[in-house]
C-alpha cells in the first residue's frame, strides 16, 4: 500500500546514521494470525471462519505468511537488521487455538526471515501468559517482546533460557504519563526481572515525553551491568 514505500524509503535514510553510533534499524511486519485478524479481515470474521469454514482461514494464513516475508525481504534489502515480527492478535485466544491458527504459521514465517540474515523478535500484546511457555517454541525468532501485561520476572520464568526477552516499561502510564525517576525505576525492575532487551512493553506513546525517552536509555547504560546475560 501507499505506506509501505514511505517505510523502506525511511529505512534507507535512516542506514547512515544508524550505522555512525553503532545502533540497530527495527521494523514491524505482521505475523499471520494478527496481519488477517487485525488489518486484512476483522477478529469477529476469523473467530466465525475458525468455526463454520476452517479451510477458509487456513488458506488466507498461508498467504499471509507469504506476504509478511516479500514485506520482510524488502525491509532486510532497505537496511533494517530486525523485524518485529507482530503477533498482537494472540492473546484473544486460548492455548489450544494459539497452537493451531497462530504458532505454526508464525514458525513458517519467522524461519524464513531468520535465514534471509535478519533478527526476529516476536511481539505479544495483552496478558499472554497462559502462551508464553508455547510462544517460545515459534521457530526462527530469538526473542519475545513482552507486553506491560505480563511481569517480567514471570515472564522469565516461564520461558527460562530458550529465547531472549524485550521489555516491558509500561508505555502509558510510566513512559508517558510518568516521570524520569519512575521510568529509570521500572527499568531496573525490568533488568533485575530477566529482560535482555531493555524497551517499551509495547510501541512508543506519541505524546511520550523526550526525558522520558532519553531516562530509560540511562537506565540501559546504568543498570545493564546487572542483566542476565551480562552476569554470565
Amino acid at each position: 500500500d501507499g505506506r509501505m514505500p514511505e517505510v523502506l524509503k525511511a529505512i534507507e535514510m535512516l542506514v547512515p546514521k544508524a550505522e555512525k553510533v553503532n545502533i540497530p534499524i527495527i521494523s514491524p511486519v505482521f505475523a499471520p494470525f494478527s496481519l488477517i485478524s487485525l488489518s486484512l479481515v476483522n477478529m469477529v470474521n476469523v473467530m466465525m471462519w475458525l468455526k463454520t469454514d476452517p479451510d477458509l482461514y487456513h488458506k488466507l494464513a498461508k498467504k499471509a505468511v507469504e506476504t509478511g516475508v516479500i514485506y520482510a525481504e524488502a525491509l532486510i534489502d532497505a537496511g533494517a537488521d530486525t523485524i518485529f515480527y507482530n503477533g498482537g492478535a494472540d492473546g484473544t485466544v486460548k492455548l489450544d487455538d494459539f497452537l493451531k491458527i497462530s504458532q505454526p504459521y508464525s514458525s513458517e514465517g519467522a524461519k524464513k526471515i531468520r535465514e534471509m540474515g535478519a533478527y526476529v523478535v516476536y511481539h505479544s500484546c495483552a496478558n499472554v501468559k497462559h502462551l508464553l511457555k508455547d510462544m517460545a517454541d515459534i521457530e526462527g525468532i530469538h526473542c519475545i517482546s513482552v507486553s506491560q501485561e505480563v511481569d517480567m520476572k514471570e515472564s522469565r520464568e516461564l520461558v527460562g533460557d530458550k529465547v531472549a526477552l524485550a521489555g516491558n516499561v509500561d508505555p502509558t502510564y510510566t513512559l508517558v504519563k510518568g516521570t524520569p525517576e519512575k521510568v529509570k525505576e521500572e527499568a531496573k525492575y525490568c533488568i533485575e526481572s530477566g529482560t535482555d532487551v531493555l524497551c517499551p512493553g509495547c510501541g512508543w506513546g506519541p505524546t511520550t515525553p523526550l526525558e522520558n525517552m532519553k531516562a530509560l536509555v540511562a537506565a540501559g547504560h546504568e543498570f545493564g551491568k546487572m542483566a542476565r546475560l551480562a552476569r554470565k
